[in-house]
């Protein structure tokens, strides 16, 4: 090999890696952001943009007061105009997270007034797994953290229906794991996942993200391109897949035997 070829080589390697970079931060990005309205939706705000809307602070206190279902404990400017201002308000979340017992490391309010994208998404993160994982799924000593956790309950619901998982990734790009989760908590619901035709993986991902929705208010925070992905985001697989522990079955649900549906 030339030391031209091992340049380009090593730029090719380089872009690839880029690729895959700007690959997980938009998904993750997308999934965080539908998170975030899920949990904004009974208030007069939402956001578009991670990057820029929780500059001033004001939405990400609506966010924290909604999660915590409390008021954030100090007074907030309500019209910030100057840096200062929206860096205070900032500075008033953090502390409020920090009471609440979430340590955030390597960021601060200046990072989020910034719009510093890849620590916004890690602080969005710590509030998933402190509101949201944490009441889902009961840290029970499982080793491996919140992951093995998830993958434990998973194979609660779905080994008595003969499927198994070890991943939050490749196992999940047929849509029969899902298929077969949203049908052992509501019998019925999909109950032909056995049959499913992996060649036709959107479909059956689409169709099982759209029975989870209408019957058990799972919202849509992933794409089927998304769970297709061998290489899925995981912390996005985790946001989606936590929504299920506390999810209720709607009444009128078309199970096969309505004395049977989990209520989880």
């Amino acid at each position: 090999m030339t030391q031209d070829d091992a340049h380009a080589q090593e730029e090719d390697l380089i872009a690839q890696r880029i690729a895959e970079d700007q690959g997980w931060v938009r998904v993750q990005t997308r999934t965080f952001t539908r998170w975030v309205n899920e949990n904004l939706k009974t208030t007069e705000h939402s956001i578009e943009s991670m990057e820029n809307d929780f500059a001033d602070g004001l939405k990400l206190v609506a966010l924290l007061q909604q999660l915590a279902g409390k008021p954030i404990g100090a007074r907030v400017t309500k019209r910030p105009r100057i840096r200062a201002q929206k860096l205070e308000n900032v500075k008033i979340c953090f502390d409020f997270m920090n009471r609440e017992g979430i340590e955030m490391v390597n960021i601060d309010n200046q990072d989020v007034s910034d719009g510093n994208m890849k620590l916004i998404l890690g602080m969005v993160w710590h509030l998933i797994l402190h509101y949201q994982i944490a009441t889902g799924f009961d840290d029970d000593g499982t080793k491996g953290g919140p992951k093995n956790r998830i993958i434990k309950w998973v194979n609660s619901k779905i080994n008595p229906w003969d499927k198994h998982i070890t991943n939050l990734g490749p196992d999940w790009n047929h849509g029969d794991i899902l298929a077969c989760l949203v049908n052992s908590l509501a019998p019925g619901l999909v109950p032909d996942f056995a049959e499913m035709d992996p060649s036709n993986a959107r479909d059956n991902i689409d169709r099982a993200m759209a029975m989870a929705h209408e019957w058990m208010d799972i919202p849509r925070v992933l794409e089927p391109e998304d769970m297709m992905d061998p290489n899925v985001d995981e912390l996005s697989m985790m946001t989606y897949l936590s929504y299920f522990p506390n999810a209720k079955v709607k009444e009128g649900a078309p199970c096969v035997n309505p004395g049977r549906v989990s209520t989880v």
